[in-house]
């Protein structure tokens, strides 16, 4: 009986934790975790020549096969034979390095609409195998690697671009927000925040219907949840 407790309070934990995410509505494809941006504490990033070494040890060892290398850039590819095929580049940066999105196949990799808010979305496993290789890596180099998703993070309010004094109080209402969550915002400084755990409510849709009641054919999603999708044009 006891097992049978834990195991029922195990699924609910996990349901909740799926329910903190944002629902593309597809049950296996999710935000695309891209770029992914690893930094390191003020002295303990490696240097080029030892990421390249570390990339080259760690991607044997999960299962990464190493295409290209060129200063400073690594290109990797991930295959599942007849079934999924992943490629990205592992840039050096001073701080850390950024793991970035080259293509794929089979992996469900596409633009989703919102409300004219494009969301890049991916199956599932491409974010596990990133993150794992990831994780694998920051352990091989011996340093505690923080890492955020997108060009962006999403803590840093002056990165947010067309902001006016009212729009910076409001994402910060969208900072203190539980997922799921998303923020809009048009060049004029409109924006639109959508937060909620209500079940059949598209956070993006509704900040981005939000904005363009004020901006039409301006906006686009600047954040979901825990990331920054923003992407220069």
């Amino acid at each position: 009986m006891l097992r049978a407790l834990s195991c029922f309070g195990i699924l609910l934990l996990a349901a909740a934790a799926r329910s903190a995410e944002y629902d593309v509505g597809s049950v296996r494809q999710v935000l695309i975790d891209d770029p992914l941006q690893i930094e390191f504490p003020s002295g303990m990033a490696p240097g080029a020549e030892k990421l390249r070494h570390s990339v080259q040890v760690v991607a044997g060892i999960k299962g990464w096969r190493v295409e290209s290398e060129t200063e400073g850039r690594t290109r990797l590819a991930y295959e599942v034979p007849n079934r999924h095929f992943a490629r990205i580049e592992l840039l050096h940066q001073p701080d850390g390095y950024r793991v970035v999105y080259v293509d794929s196949l089979h992996l469900l990799y596409g633009l989703e609409q919102r409300s004219g808010g494009n969301l890049r979305v991916i199956h599932r496993n491409y974010n596990k195998w990133v993150r794992e290789f990831v994780s694998a890596l920051n352990k091989g180099l011996g340093a505690p690697g923080k890492v955020f998703v997108g060009s962006l993070r999403i803590h840093d309010v002056d990165a947010v671009p067309y902001l006016t004094a009212n729009g910076r109080q409001v994402y910060r209402t969208f900072l203190e927000s539980s997922p799921p969550r998303a923020f809009a915002i048009a060049p004029t400084g409109v924006v639109g925040l959508a937060a909620t755990q209500t079940l059949g409510i598209d956070v993006v849709a509704a900040a981005m219907k939000e904005c363009l009641e004020k901006a039409p054919g301006a906006c686009r999603v600047y954040a979901v949840d825990q990331r920054v999708v923003w992407r220069d044009q």
